[in-house]
């Protein structure tokens, strides 16, 4: 079983592990009983099912862009009021670069 090993500040890891968690196992084991009790429906039923799966999955990713198109907006309305206070993406790039590097 593969997992993500988390460290702070770094890209996750991925670290072999053949132990299987109690979690892991409960979820697997609930998931294959979901999936064959959706599978003894009918097709429409069984449509409906996985259009529901997909759409709770897409309430999270609509989540995320709307929060997005809030920081561009309001982003945009601090650069229309302050139209001087601007910096060169290449000093600001520099900047985050010398700031990673130095950690």
């Amino acid at each position: 079983m593969l997992r993500a090993a988390y460290l702070p500040r770094e890209r996750p890891a991925i670290v072999e592990s053949h132990e299987p968690r109690a979690y892991d196992i409960a979820v697997t084991t609930n998931a294959q009983k979901v999936l064959h009790e959706a599978l003894t429906l009918s097709p429409p039923d069984r449509a409906q099912v996985a259009a529901e799966l997909l759409a709770s999955l897409d309430e999270r990713e609509s989540e995320i862009e709307a929060a997005w198109a809030a920081e561009i907006e309001r982003r945009a309305i601090e650069a229309r009021a302050n139209p001087d206070d601007d910096e060169d993406w290449r000093t600001v790039l520099d900047d985050i670069q010398r700031d990673v590097l130095s950690r």
